[in-house]
């Protein structure tokens, strides 16, 4: 991750910013999947229950894609980035 975050570096700008803007939404999102049993935390980690998926008859706009898709890219980044405190770091996002 931290190769692709140097050549990648102009989305830093901004970043820690932008995440304090999405606490509540995450967090009320987070709410909802644990009330509804789709998602579990357990000591500190994030367990999958079970997997929803999109309606049919939804159809999601083309920007609402882009998030997705960029969301699943860096959940991905995330996840195989080792340390915390190194994702923090190499985001510039104090904790």
């Amino acid at each position: 991750m931290h190769a692709w975050m140097q050549s990648h570096g102009h989305l830093k700008i901004g970043f820690p910013e932008r995440c304090t803007d999405l606490i509540d939404v995450t967090s009320n999102a987070i709410s909802f999947l644990t009330m509804r049993e789709i998602i579990s935390i357990y000591e500190g980690n994030m367990i999958i229950n079970s997997v929803v998926t999109k309606p049919k008859e939804v159809k999601f706009s083309e920007e609402m894609l882009d998030i997705v898709k960029c969301a699943d890219i860096l959940g991905k980044l995330f996840a195989g980035s080792g340390s915390t405190g190194t994702t923090y770091s190499i985001f510039g996002v104090k904790p």
